[in-house]
């Protein structure tokens, strides 16, 4: 049986990101308000984020239903959580699948045309590496883009992944992010909180 993540959501401090079950998903498959109940989050009229339709839920359900082992290695949903307005759900990530045979996992995200550029994209990639990295079977993990989605590949840029070639389809860039490279990533990022934080209080 492939090892499972920590079961349950992903909190960050403005994402709850909730891994999808198959009644999830079959509740994504019957539209927005299905979904919404299912939450418990609004669904905005710019849902579902670029690539996640009826045939990429189906294909998330049916590996859903290979085994417990799959659960929590597929489709998660990015729920903004309310700070007294409520719940929005803003996106999905996730897994491509339980690690490989040399430890490597592939993660994805899409985040709805309406909440961009507010760093969400980040804050839930760096959740999943964590959530990733904290199995020991996991070395390594890897995305996919388009050379053209400069967003993107800023967003990965951010969480510390290098360019390491070409993807599994032509026209696709695949970037990577070692365990070491996380934890070199992970306490830069710490020192920089630190030394911001810092700085703030001297203002004061």
């Amino acid at each position: 049986m492939p090892p499972g993540p920590p079961a349950g959501e992903i909190a960050t401090p403005r994402l709850e990101i909730v891994p999808a079950t198959p009644d999830l998903v079959r509740a994504a498959l019957s539209g927005p308000r299905a979904l919404g109940e299912g939450l418990r989050a609004s669904v905005p009229p710019t849902w579902p984020p670029d690539y996640l339709d009826p045939p990429s839920l189906q294909f998330t359900l049916d590996r859903l239903a290979e085994g417990p082992g799959q659960a929590g290695w597929w489709l998660h949903f990015v729920v903004l959580s309310g700070d007294g307005g409520g719940r929005t759900l803003i996106g999905s990530g996730g897994y491509k699948g339980p690690p490989s045979a040399d430890g490597t996992v592939e993660v994805g995200y899409s985040i709805v045309t309406d909440h961009r550029r507010r760093g969400y994209a980040t804050e839930a990639v760096g959740a999943l590496l964590a959530r990733a990295f904290a199995l020991a079977a996991v070395e390594r993990v890897i995305a996919e883009t388009l050379p053209e989605l400069t967003p993107s590949i800023g967003v990965l840029r951010k969480c510390g992944f290098s360019l390491i070639g070409e993807g599994s389809e032509p026209g696709v860039i695949r970037l990577a992010l070692t365990r070491a490279e996380y934890t070199r990533w992970r306490s830069r990022r710490v020192s920089d909180d630190q030394t911001s934080i810092a700085k703030g209080a001297r203002r004061r």
